[in-house]
Formats: structure tokens, C-alpha cells, sequence
């Protein structure tokens, strides 16, 4: 069987007559707001969409918005934000940070060193969420995080200017020679 190459010009249109047949922003579920944005920026590289349409999507979603996402879809609207490079404003952010933090379900391991990383690539806002994450590792300790998350929150947590206490500190790194060792 032949494949087919999709061209840039052939994705746009394609794009075009699918958003032709989507329904309205305003209509549209936090969820499906949020899987819209992750979805275009998958494909960013070949259709960028406009700061309008971006700016429009940020518009759907608000804290309360953000509250009802599951803390994957949150973080996942963040990277959006970040591969689309675009920055949705101080207000959305801010809703943002507070969303993370007063979540009605946990952000396990993964969830939290993800969204350390996009709030550090969309800067502009002094985010309480870093200290958040940095006081859940000291309370709970590294267990349950893989070597790839403590070493994003290690270096996200630099970034923002935040420092582990010395025993939080030693057992990271106990954790992460263990984790080495398997």
C-alpha cells in the first residue's frame, strides 16, 4: 500500500475544514477547550494557530474552569502554552497557580514536575505553586518520584529561586543514587 505525504498546505486546509465543522469556543467544555489547545500543539510546527483564536481559548478557561480539569488536562494546558509560545496573561496565569495549588485532586509526581517546567518557561508571574511543590517534597519525601521528575523539580525549583532544606536534599539524593542502581 502507497502512503500518502501530507504536505504543510495540505494540514492547514485540512485544519481549516475541520475547525469549519467544531463547535463554537463558547459552546465548548473545559475539557474540550483544553484537548483543542493540546491538540493544535501537536501539530504547531505545521499550522500555527492566532493569537485571536489562542487568546479566544485562554478566555474559556478561568480558575473555576481550571478546577474542574484533571490535574494531567491542567498540566497539559500549560505545555500547550508553552509549544504554542504563547503567554495567555498575568490573570490566567495566576488562575492558573491557583488552580495547581487548591486542586481538588493531587497532583501525583509526574503531574508536579511537569507543571514546574511550563511555569518556568512562561514566566511573568510571581507563582506560589513552586513553593507549594517544594514544601509537598519536604513533608512527603522522594518516594514515588522517578529520577527524571526530581531532576526537573531540582532544576525548576533553582530557577525559581527556591532551596530544600538539608535533609530534603540528602534524601534526594539517596533516592536518586538508588534509582541509578536498579
Amino acid at each position: 500500500p502507497s502512503r500518502e505525504r501530507t504536505t504543510p498546505s495540505a494540514s492547514r486546509s485540512a485544519t481549516a475544514s475541520l475547525s469549519s465543522s467544531w463547535i463554537p469556543i463558547e459552546r465548548r467544555s473545559q475539557t474540550q477547550v483544553a484537548t483543542t489547545l493540546v491538540a493544535t500543539a501537536a501539530i504547531a510546527e505545521v499550522h500555527r494557530p492566532s493569537r485571536a483564536w489562542l487568546s479566544q481559548n485562554a478566555s474559556q478557561l478561568n480558575l473555576t474552569h481550571l478546577k474542574r480539569l484533571a490535574p494531567g488536562e491542567v498540566v497539559s494546558t500549560l505545555e500547550a502554552w508553552v509549544k504554542l509560545e504563547y503567554h495567555p496573561g498575568e490573570d490566567w496565569m495566576l488562575d492558573a497557580d491557583v488552580a495547581l495549588i487548591s486542586h481538588p485532586q493531587p497532583f501525583d509526581p509526574a503531574h508536579t514536575a511537569r507543571a514546574l517546567a511550563a511555569l518556568a518557561a512562561l514566566p511573568g508571574v510571581s507563582y506560589r505553586f513552586p513553593t507549594f511543590a517544594a514544601l509537598r517534597l519536604q513533608k512527603e519525601g522522594p518516594d514515588g518520584y522517578s529520577y527524571g521528575q526530581l531532576s526537573t523539580m531540582l532544576r525548576c525549583l533553582r530557577h525559581f529561586g527556591l532551596a530544600l532544606d538539608r535533609a530534603t536534599l540528602d534524601a534526594v539524593g539517596v533516592h536518586m543514587g538508588s534509582l541509578l542502581l536498579r
